[in-house]
């Protein structure tokens, strides 16, 4: 059971944040207090994208057309008592085993051992929709007692209908779990996850 933490927040969180640390396995993390949200998804899903997007920032979490390249846990402070973590890409078939196998090691531990770790967003390229392994992410984290936003991306390259079919299918998977849909090339949807990340860590404490 993971262990409350009392955290005041409004808006203006999201406004202030400063790049901490990169680490390779959690023991080099800081140490586990305060409140820490968490961004996970397959390679190039847009998770960067949607990092900077909220922290209204063009290169706090780095950005490549090279899926895999994020290999270390990339930690963001946004206040005294409250980390944003930018968490591996996983499922990209081009990476050597033993790396696929230490990242999906270093996500586990993390998910399970992180007493500070409250909230996970998955990012999902919607043209490629909730797949096998955004699955067993979501089910590592409802094992785990964390609260889960479902982060749709890139929704600028399909049309409303796909949109509308994808929302329908994504709330009938999983109706217990927050839904956004969001472009960073638009800046549509982050204001909403930002006000929910707000909102729920609040009724956390």
């Amino acid at each position: 059971m993971k262990e409350k933490s009392n955290v005041n927040l409004d808006l203006k969180i999201f406004s202030s944040s400063e790049f901490l640390l990169s680490a390779s396995k959690i023991e080099e993390m800081p140490k586990d207090k305060g409140v820490e949200i968490a961004f996970v998804g397959r390679s190039n899903s847009g998770k960067s994208s949607s990092i900077n997007a909220i922290l209204s920032r063009k290169s706090l979490a780095r950005t490549s057309k090279t899926p895999g390249r994020t290999q270390l846990i990339n930690v963001i402070r946004l206040t005294e008592h409250l980390r944003l973590i930018d968490l591996p890409g996983y499922g990209f078939a081009k990476v050597k085993e033993s790396i696929r196998v230490g990242w999906e090691r270093m996500l586990t531990d993390y998910f399970i051992k992180r007493q500070s770790l409250k909230l996970i967003l998955i990012t999902v390229d919607i043209r490629r929709g909730i797949q096998e392994l955004d699955q067993v992410m979501i089910s590592l984290a409802e094992e785990n007692g964390l609260k889960v936003y479902i982060v749709f991306t890139k929704i600028d390259k399909v049309s409303r209908n796909d949109r509308d079919k994808c929302r329908y299918q994504s709330l009938s998977l999983y109706p217990q779990h927050s839904i956004f849909f969001t472009s960073s090339i638009k800046n549509i949807g982050f204001d909403e996850v930002k006000k929910s990340i707000v909102t729920d860590l609040s009724l956390m404490g």
